[in-house]
């Protein structure tokens, strides 16, 4: 009986690529008693190229339903924001991000006019 049910079992896997954890165990309901039969029986799968996956639950599958729509919301989200980001960045009023680079477009930094700042270094011989 369990080398027809093994042999089912490896036919079903060959069909659909793949067996799972669940569908092995319930031919080696008492796995631990035949530790060298399962051991044979995925050699077989590996020499097959059939692969094996856990079993999921529904309610593992819900959970990872509901992951999925979030990410889906937040990368949404991103896209759009990204979008906004980008049509600031084409029209070039973005904000200048560090202090050297206002002093470079004569913005502020520090409270200070970096124009000025800028002026007043270059008419000085301290530097």
């Amino acid at each position: 009986m369990q080398k027809k049910a093994v042999d089912l079992l490896v036919k079903k896997g060959r069909e659909q690529g793949f067996l799972t954890q669940e569908e092995i165990l319930e031919v080696f309901p008492d796995a631990e008693d035949k530790v060298q039969d399962l051991d044979d029986f995925y050699g077989k799968l590996l020499t097959e190229n059939i692969d094996v996956f856990e079993s999921v639950t529904p309610d593992e599958i819900e959970s990872d339903e509901k992951e999925q729509d979030k990410l889906e919301r937040e990368i949404e989200i991103l896209t759009k924001l990204g979008g906004a980001e980008s049509s600031v960045l084409t029209t070039g009023l973005a904000a200048p991000t560090c202090p050297a680079e206002a002093f470079r477009e004569g913005g502020s930094a520090g409270g200070a006019e970096a124009g000025a700042i800028v002026s007043n270094a270059r008419g000085s011989d301290s530097l």
